[in-house]
């Protein structure tokens, strides 16, 4: 109990509201913030698989063991499914 008569009751009430104030900020900024980020990842997700989902069905396929190469072109649209040779690239069917 010395503590808190060493202290006026002005001090330790002005460090319990700055305290919560502190907190205060930090759960709704945190959260709002949280909540920004994880929307951001989201959409920056369901962008990445919509642009790019004939590379993640290849890759699925292939980690199945299925044997199947794909020959792109330059936009990186597939032009041409199991092309005969080892190599997935870029270049002209044909």
């Amino acid at each position: 109990m010395s503590f808190h008569q060493r202290r006026q009751s002005g001090q330790l009430v002005s460090r319990i509201m700055n305290d919560l104030s502190t907190i205060r900020d930090l759960l709704s900024f945190g959260a709002v913030f949280m909540m920004l980020n994880l929307l951001q990842i989201t959409v920056v997700t369901v962008c990445l698989l919509a642009m790019y989902w004939q590379i993640i069905s290849h890759r699925l396929d292939a980690a199945e063991g299925a044997d199947r190469v794909l020959l792109l072109d330059e936009s990186g649209r597939i032009v041409a499914d199991d092309v005969p040779g080892n190599v997935v690239g870029h270049g002209h069917p044909g």
